[in-house]
This record gives structure tokens, sequence and C-alpha cells, in this order.
């Protein structure tokens, strides 16, 4: 029981962290500065750990581990061929100087 509020809790910190760090680059206030894009990878950190916690509470039924095993891996997948698509993306002089 206590273990469950403590995941609540840390799922809630987690989602707050996401939300507050997503606002300068959310478009509610104009942020005008070159390195702007990058301000977008902090919210993932709070999203990483809520799935995290909600990995973990699926692993807890072996009925649902070989369903998590395959997200995981198609999730992991899909991320690869989308850097991979990006790389190409950028080969060329003329991306890096947009």
């Amino acid at each position: 029981m206590i273990e469950h509020h403590v995941h609540a809790g840390s799922a809630r910190a987690a989602t707050a962290l996401a939300l507050v760090t997503i606002a300068p680059v959310s478009g509610f206030a104009p942020l005008d500065h070159f390195v702007k894009g990058h301000y977008a990878f902090l919210p993932s950190v709070g999203l990483a750990v809520v799935a995290a916690i909600a990995l973990r509470r699926l692993l807890r039924s072996r009925a649902w581990r070989p369903y998590v095993a395959l997200g995981v891996v198609a999730i992991t997948g899909a991320g690869v061929v989308a850097q991979l698509v990006a790389n190409e993306a950028w080969q060329g002089p003329e991306a890096l100087e947009a």
C-alpha cells in the first residue's frame, strides 16, 4: 500500500516536471532563442520517469511481460529508423545553414 502511494507521488512529480519544463517551448510565451529546440529535451525526463513507473507496474504481471517486451522492441526500432531518416536529412551543408 505504501509503495503504491510512493509511485503515485513520483508519477505526479514527473508529470509536473514535464508540464513545467515544456512551458517555454509550448508557444504560450514567445521564446526567440537560437537553442529553443533543445529546451524540448528536458520534458522528456519527466515523461521517461512516468513511462518507467508504468512499465514497472506492467512487469509485475507475468501475463503482460511478453507484450511489454514487444512494445519496448517496437518503440526502440521505430526510434532507430526515425533517427536514421533524420540523419539523412542533415547530411548536406545547406541543411546546417538553414
